[in-house]
Order: C-alpha cells, then sequence, then structure tokens
C-alpha cells in the first residue's frame, strides 16, 4: 500500500509542467502571471506534498523538489507557447 501511494503522488505531482503548459496553451493564464505567483505555487506544492507524502520530510522533500523544477520547466514551455501563438 505505501509504495502504491507513494507511486500515485509522484504521478499526480510529474503533472506540472503538463497543467502549466495547458493553462498556457488555453490562455487562462499567460508565463508572466504563473512567475509573478511563483511564490505561492510553490508554497501550495510543499502543502500538496505534505499531504499527499507519508509523515516525513526526505518523502516531502523527494516529491516538492522535482514539482518545483518541473514548474519552472513548465514556465519556460508556456514562454515558448505564447511566442507561438503571437507569430501565427
Amino acid at each position: 500500500m505505501f509504495v502504491l501511494h507513494l507511486a500515485a503522488a509522484f504521478g499526480i505531482g510529474f503533472q506540472v509542467p503538463v497543467v502549466v503548459a495547458f493553462l498556457a496553451s488555453l490562455g487562462i493564464a499567460t508565463a508572466g502571471d504563473m512567475a509573478r505567483l511563483r511564490r505561492y505555487v510553490w508554497f501550495g506544492m510543499a502543502i500538496l506534498s505534505a499531504f499527499i507524502t507519508p509523515p516525513d520530510v526526505t518523502s516531502m522533500l523527494f516529491l516538492l523538489l522535482p514539482m518545483a523544477l518541473l514548474f519552472e520547466v513548465g514556465l519556460i514551455v508556456a514562454k515558448f507557447i505564447e511566442k507561438s501563438r503571437s507569430v501565427e
């Protein structure tokens, strides 16, 4: 059960760049808006990772750090999406 719970948590966590790119492609939020709210997004990810991982700091950090890096990758992808949309 523990392994399945942790695998599900990491599966959800690795969807962050998909969500960021989706928001940018639909025009719901721009990359600049998401970058300005970075502090709050990271805080929300910390809270989420604390709830969905087992109650220890190591598991939380093992989920939080990739999510934060993937959020930044998602912002870069969102900038490319916005540039490609403005060219067309």
